[in-house]
């Protein structure tokens, strides 16, 4: 988790915060849209997590 945090910051970092909210969002919606048994569902949902801890840290500086 911690790998894919940094990797995840590593490709994010500079991004206004609203590129932050719209990739969540993006990646959610994908998620959404697929069955539950479907093994893509999983890391959209994880990446999406991860970004929403993106957004706060963003939002309090």
């Amino acid at each position: 988790m911690r790998a894919a945090w940094t990797d995840l910051e590593k490709i994010m970092d500079g991004k206004p915060h609203n590129k932050l909210l719209a990739t969540q969002l993006l990646l959610s919606q994908r998620a959404r849209g697929l069955r539950p048994d479907d093994p893509e569902q999983w890391p959209l949902y994880a990446a999406a997590t991860l970004l929403s801890g993106m957004v706060i840290r963003s939002v309090e500086g």
